[in-house]
């Protein structure tokens, strides 16, 4: 999907905040516990008042990626990571609104940055259940060249299933999901972010089927 309105907002952010400090983080992701999981507190590079603005002004855009991200954990995929080709996309931003739309649901969600991906088991020891879903600002799996199937076995331990975020400055690589398919980890869609205008429509993946 291409979130269209979301990229106007990373323009519209500085023409109506000027240098006013951003909020800490916790304004808008929180350690706090409860039924539904824990959101960590995202890098100090993502902008807490930017991701309020992204959740405002698109979050129907949001509540689309979070239903497939829903129907993901019931086809059993409880740990998805949020992966490109090279730093600067966006995917820890993308966690934290993701995390959070989910997280208003009363969904089960946790989420971890550039921390590595959880065991299969940490849900169960920290949650009691399975309906946990994992999200993971994992890094970049796609750097440029050849794919390299080794490299992306030894990165993806662990997950399920992914969504690839790419600038739409850089060309669609549909090779992407077919690398992860081939070893077993579920593409859920193409995530396109700093896009100019126009697009797909809201919520379907763009890049593959």
């Amino acid at each position: 999907m291409t979130l269209d309105a979301l990229d106007l907002a990373f323009i519209t952010r500085w023409e109506t905040l000027g240098d006013r400090p951003a909020p800490p983080a916790a304004a808008v992701t929180t350690e706090s516990v409860t039924t539904t999981g824990r959101l960590g507190s995202p890098p100090a590079a993502v902008d807490a008042m930017l991701v309020a603005r992204l959740l405002e002004v698109a979050r129907p855009q949001w509540e689309s990626l979070a239903d497939d991200v829903e129907a993901a954990r019931l086809a059993g995929h409880r740990v998805i990571a949020v992966t490109g080709r090279e730093p600067g996309e966006g995917r820890s931003t993308l966690v934290a609104c993701l995390g959070s739309t989910l997280h208003d649901r009363r969904r089960d969600v946790t989420t971890h940055w550039a921390a590595g991906i959880p065991a299969p088991s940490d849900g169960h020891t920290v949650m009691g259940h399975d309906r946990l879903i994992v999200l993971v600002d994992a890094g970049v799996w796609f750097p440029p060249g050849p794919i390299h199937r080794q490299r992306l076995l030894v990165k993806s331990v662990g997950c399920d299933a992914a969504i690839i975020v790419r600038r739409a400055d850089r060309p669609a690589a549909p090779a992407h999901a077919l690398a992860l398919a081939a070893i077993g980890v579920t593409p859920l869609g193409e995530v396109v972010t700093f896009a100019a205008g126009g697009g797909r429509e809201p919520g379907r993946p763009e890049g593959f089927a």
